[in-house]
């Protein structure tokens, strides 16, 4: 089995959503690059990443909020969802 942390992004934060809820949304990181390299020191290999601003600038975004964290973008077709793969 495999576990993937996630970092939902939005307005260049790491949030997570209550059932969805944008109106109870809890901001965990001003920093989403400094989160995923906390992950990637706790030994994560990948880390899923969902911008919650929409697919169309999906990949501009999460490319430059995880700038210098070693991450390569990888946004799904269907979704804003991504796994990032760690080198």
């Amino acid at each position: 089995m495999y576990l993937f942390p996630a970092i939902d992004l939005y307005e260049k934060k790491a949030v997570r959503l209550y059932k969805g809820d944008y109106a109870r949304m809890t901001v965990y990181s001003d920093d989403p690059a400094g989160k995923a390299k906390e992950f990637v020191r706790c030994g994560a290999s990948h880390i899923h990443i969902v911008d919650l601003e929409g697919p169309e600038t999906a990949r501009r975004r999460i490319s430059t909020r995880c700038a210098g964290s070693g991450a390569k973008a990888a946004p799904s077709a269907r979704s804003a969802a991504a796994s990032v793969p760690w080198r």
